[in-house]
């Protein structure tokens, strides 16, 4: 396991998906809500940068 692993649970409903991301000895490193609906899905695409969610998975 390296060490800067990093590991995203999802929980997907209807309206809103809730995110976690754990760095890889299990300390919570954020946690998010987002709406379900494809712009901001799309648009959290990539890791890291901001998005119109308020930088959803920047850590």
């Amino acid at each position: 396991m390296n060490s800067s692993s990093k590991y995203i649970a999802m929980d997907v409903h209807t309206a809103t998906i809730s995110v976690a991301v754990r760095d890889a000895a299990g300390k919570l490193i954020m946690e998010s809500v987002m709406e379900t609906k494809t712009s901001t899905i799309l648009a959290t695409q990539n890791v890291g940068e901001a998005n119109s969610t308020g930088a959803l998975l920047a850590w």
